[in-house]
């Protein structure tokens, strides 16, 4: 049996880097060819190590409007954050990869984010739901947290067979297929990936589901170690002048860092803080868990950016 794993990554930082090069020495011997598909350049020294590598340089975003925002309320502010909109560039590879593993005559294939950095002894699990699939007479298999209310199925890691996947389910590439996948009778209805795959993928009688999310199930692994940040860094602007905000919040359980232009911003779990920031300033942030940095971000304040920050977000003070 031919057998696939298709790690979807950004390698655009040094911490993105190292942690796909990871996730691929990880995987690398243990019975599956890789393939790595991704919007960025990935380095040569990867390449060499995997099977094949599939760059595809239209990275489509989702304008701010078409995206679901968080906001947070409070006696002093409404703050409203849209959330960034990478479903459509997700869809993509996920279509470059699976398409290419059913031309190439795979069998079974796993799809991942490369933020999933697998324990030796949870790899094995991936042959055990595998031959309980075919055991089952299934053609996916999907995590499924059932603690949760609402349906979805994961696209954190998931997996199949190529043929079904590109048979009985028409991925959207372009923003036109989107916004058309996300209509309901004629309105557009702005939700995750995750819940669109559950209400798209209708013979629910073909797929082995595991009712617990990959992070419960593979108990040894770091899984989502960076897309699934709980920190918010972010510039908006506000209602009471022309100036932006930088505001950040820790929605997470440990204590972060938010260093900014190398100034220490030590950030408790629930805790926000925003600041004033000058026109045309240069703005570092450095996100660390410990000693560990687990995001980075930059903003430059200038008149032809001040449009994007307005569109991303806003605080209305009260």
């Amino acid at each position: 049996m031919k057998k696939l794993i298709i790690i979807d990554t950004f390698p655009n930082t040094k911490e993105h880097i190292d942690c796909l090069n990871e996730c691929v020495d990880r995987l690398t011997g243990k019975g599956y060819d890789l393939m790595v598909v991704s919007h960025y350049p990935v380095p040569s020294d990867i390449q060499k190590k995997i099977n094949y590598c599939i760059f595809d340089k239209e990275n489509i975003p989702i304008p701010y409007n078409l995206t679901p925002y968080s906001w947070m309320s409070n006696s002093s502010f409404y703050l409203q954050v849209n959330a960034q909109g990478h479903s459509i560039a997700i869809c993509k590879s996920m279509y470059n990869g699976i398409s290419t593993a059913k031309n190439l005559g795979y069998d079974f294939f796993f799809f991942m984010e490369a933020d999933n950095l697998l324990h030796e002894e949870d790899i094995t699990l991936l042959d055990d739901i595998q031959s309980k699939m075919y055991e089952s007479d299934k053609k996916m298999i999907f995590f499924k947290n059932k603690e949760l209310s609402y349906d979805f199925y994961e696209t954190l890691i998931f997996g199949g067979s190529p043929e079904y996947f590109m048979d009985n389910i028409k991925l959207p590439i372009t923003l036109e297929e989107y916004i058309e996948w996300l209509s309901d009778s004629g309105s557009f209805v702005s939700e995750s990936l995750e819940i669109s795959f559950h209400k798209k993928f209708l013979k629910k009688e073909d797929f082995l589901v595991i009712d617990e999310s990959s992070e419960n199930f593979f108990k040894k692994s770091v899984i989502n170690k960076y897309s699934g940040s709980d920190n918010l860094c972010v510039v908006v602007t506000n209602n009471l002048n022309n100036q932006c905000i930088l505001f950040l919040k820790n929605f997470g359980t440990k204590t972060v860092n938010f260093k900014v232009n190398d100034v220490d911003n030590i950030t408790e779990p629930g805790c926000w803080s925003y600041r004033f920031v000058e026109n045309n300033a240069e703005i570092s942030v450095l996100m660390y868990q410990n000693d560990e940095v687990v995001g980075r971000r930059y903003f430059s304040v200038t008149e032809e950016n001040k449009s994007k920050f307005k569109e991303n977000g806003f605080i209305e003070f009260k």
